[in-house]
C-alpha cells in the first residue's frame, strides 16, 4: 500500500521529505509504460493526499483541500461522503492516511485526534479506537505515526522524531532527532515493540526555532538530495529498507536478521542549478501549506480548550544548505503493494515529468519497471492495479485506474 506519511510534517511543523554507487548493469527487466487508463473518474477533485482500494474495488479517498473523506466507485462513476468532519465518534479531521486492516476493514488514522476511524469492507464507518484526550506537548511528542500493516493486523510506524527540552517542549536548537525507532503495534492489545532504528528524514531539514513576544519563527534547510533511510513492512511481517550505499534492498527476516538483495543498476541524475531551484521552490510551497495548516490547528486546539489566548504568529524562513552532492541517489520513495511487491520510485531530473518505479520482489530482485504518464502521481495500489491522479491546467485533479500485471520471475 502507499505508506501513510501524516506525517511528522503536519504534527511537528516539519517537512518530511537519497551516494550513488553505479554498479554494472544487469539484465534489463521487461519495462511497462502506462499510457491509457482503464478508468478515469469524470468529476474533478481538489487535492487527493491518500486513497485505498476496498475489497469490492471501490476507493476511499482523502481530499485535504475539500476536507473530505469520500467513497468513489470508478466503474459506476459515483461518489459520496464516507464520513463527516468533526470530533464525534464517527467523524474525522482532514489530516491522515489509510491502512488495510483485519477482515477487509480499513483504518483511517486521524493525526489531529490521534485515533483510528474504522471502516467496514463496504466503506461504512463503524467506530473510532485508539484515541487520546491528552493534548500536552509531552503526549504529542510521544505520538506514534502508523505507516504500514501486515496480514496479521499489526501496525508498523515511528514516532515523530522530535527532541524535547527540560520543560518537555520541542528543543528549539535541535528539533529533530537523528534517528527514529521503527515500532510494531498491536491495536487490540496495545503492545508496542521496537524492531530497528532508522535515520530520521526530518533531521536533514534541520529546522531551528525561536519564540518570543507572541511570535514563533522557524528556519528550514531544504533537503540537499543527500541519501537517507527508507523502510516498509511486507504483508508477512518482514521489513525492507533502502539505505545509503549501493542501490540494493535490505530485508529484515522475522527473526531479526538482515540480508541484502542484488545490487541494482540505475541512471544517475546530476544535481545542477535547475535541481537545486526545484527543491527550493517545492519546499516553499510546502511551507506555505504547513503554515496555514499549523495556524488552523492552533486555533482549533485553543478553541477546544476554552482558552481566550491568541495563538502565536508563525514565520517560516528557508535557508541554503551548507553543501550539495554531485548526484541524486537512486531512489526517492519506497512503497509496498497489497500483493507484496516493493515499488521504488526512482530519482529523475526536473525536466523529466514521467515517474518510473522499479518493482522488486521480496528478495530484492527487480521484476520490472513501470513508468507513469507525464505529470501523474500514484495515490494507491490495488490488486493488479494502481491509481493515479492527473492535474489539469486549472489545478483540478482526476482519479485514474491502470491495470498492471507484474511478470513472473524468469
Amino acid at each position: 500500500m502507499i505508506p501513510f506519511l501524516p506525517s511528522a510534517r503536519r504534527l511537528a511543523l516539519g517537512v518530511l521529505l537519497v551516494t550513488a554507487i553505479v554498479p554494472l548493469r544487469a539484465q534489463a527487466p521487461r519495462a511497462i509504460t502506462l499510457n491509457a487508463p482503464a478508468l478515469e473518474f469524470a468529476e474533478p477533485l481538489s487535492n487527493v493526499v491518500a486513497a485505498i482500494e476496498l475489497k469490492d474495488g471501490r476507493l476511499l479517498i482523502l481530499d485535504d483541500k475539500d476536507k473530505a473523506l469520500r467513497l468513489i466507485d470508478l466503474a459506476k462513476g459515483s461518489m459520496s461522503d464516507a464520513a463527516r468532519q468533526g470530533g464525534g465518534p464517527l467523524e474525522f479531521q482532514p489530516a491522515g492516511g489509510f491502512l488495510a486492516y483485519l477482515g477487509d476493514t480499513t483504518l483511517f488514522y486521524d493525526v489531529q485526534q490521534r485515533r483510528y476511524l474504522v471502516f467496514d469492507p463496504k466503506g461504512k464507518p463503524l467506530r473510532t479506537t485508539g484515541g487520546s484526550a491528552d493534548q500536552s506537548p509531552a503526549a504529542m511528542l510521544a505520538t506514534f505515526l502508523p505507516r504500514f500493516t501486515d496480514a496479521s493486523g499489526r501496525i508498523y510506524g515511528t514516532g515523530i522524531g522530535m527532541r524535547a527540552n527540560a520543560q518537555g517542549m520541542p528543543d528549539p536548537n535541535r528539533m529533530f532527532a537523528d534517528t527514529v525507532a521503527v515500532e510494531r503495534y498491536d491495536l487490540k492489545t496495545g503492545k508496542r515493540d521496537t524492531l530497528v532504528r532508522m535515520q530520521n528524514p526530518a533531521s536533514t531539514v534541520a529546522p531551528k526555532m525561536q519564540m518570543g513576544e507572541g511570535k514563533l519563527k522557524m528556519q528550514f534547510t531544504p533537503p540537499n538530495y543527500a541519501p537517507f533511510d527508507l523502510w516498509a513492512a511486507l504483508p508477512d511481517g518482514r521489513l525492507v529498507a533502502l539505505r545509503p550505499g549501493p542501490y540494493q534492498l535490505q530485508i529484515r527476516a522475522l527473526d531479526g536478521k538482515w540480508s541484502k538483495g542484488p545490487v541494482l543498476s540505475y541512471a544517475p541524475v546530476a544535481v545542477n542549478n535547475d535541481e537545486k531551484k526545484a527543491i527550493r521552490d517545492s519546499m516553499r510551497v510546502q511551507l506555505d501549506r504547513q503554515k496555514k495548516a499549523s495556524e488552523d490547528a492552533m486555533r482549533q486546539a485553543i478553541a477546544r480548550s476554552g482558552s481566550t489566548q491568541t495563538p502565536p504568529t508563525l514565520e517560516f524562513e528557508l535557508v541554503e544548505p551548507e553543501s550539495w552532492p554531485s548526484q541524486k541517489p537512486a531512489y526517492t520513495n519506497l512503497v509496498v503493494s497489497p500483493d507484496g511487491f516493493v515499488w521504488v520510485s526512482l530519482s529523475r531530473s526536473t525536466a523529466n515529468k514521467r515517474e518510473t518505479f522499479d518493482v522488486l520482489d521480496g528478495t530484492g530482485a527487480r521484476r520490472t519497471q513501470v513508468t507513469l504518464p507525464a505529470g501523474e502521481r500514484v495515490v494507491a495500489f490495488g490488486r493488479g492495479a494502481l491509481y493515479t491522479v492527473r492535474t489539469d491546467d486549472d489545478e483540478l485533479q482526476y482519479l485514474r485506474k491502470y491495470t498492471v500485471s507484474i511478470p513472473a520471475r524468469p
